[in-house]
């Protein structure tokens, strides 16, 4: 049980990048999966949010994140969305051009999650799961290029 990364580098550059994630299966009362992006692939056996310029959502609607040495603890974690379980679908929205992350679930809008993500690092999609039943089906990931305008 841990942390399950894409091999893909999101680019610097600008782009508009869109994870849609079915959970198939998953503990009725809940657990300790998390959705996001992390800095790092070597967070294998642990939960991908404990590792420096890491954000995510668990699924009790809160914000997993750890940038600069500050992190979220289970005691102080932000409310942020509603809870998810099995058979909902969490889209995942990384804009890098308005540098912030946000989520929908079965596509009801979560709002910001994240604001100012430092778009200067390189992120993989991750996903935390620790019960033996959890299981979760990426069904789509599109990346779109943002046009940039310069008014002179």
């Amino acid at each position: 049980f841990g942390t399950v990364c894409t091999d893909a580098v999101l680019s610097k550059r600008a782009y508009i990048y869109t994870w849609v994630i079915k959970i198939n299966a998953m503990d009725p009362y809940g657990g300790d999966m998390v959705i996001g992006i992390a800095s790092t692939r070597d967070q294998t056996q642990g939960n991908f949010s404990d590792c420096d310029a890491s954000y995510g959502y668990d699924c009790e609607g809160r914000l997993r994140y750890t940038y600069n040495g500050s992190q979220s603890t289970f005691d102080k974690q932000d409310h942020y969305g509603s809870v998810y379980r099995a058979n909902d679908v969490i889209t995942m929205e990384f804009n890098t051009l308005e540098k912030h992350l946000k989520y929908y679930k079965n596509d009801e809008d979560m709002g910001i999650a994240y604001k100012d993500v430092d778009v200067s690092k390189q992120y993989f999609f991750a996903v935390s799961m620790f019960k033996e039943i959890d299981e979760v089906q990426l069904l789509e990931f599109k990346n779109k290029s943002v046009k940039i305008q310069c008014l002179v």
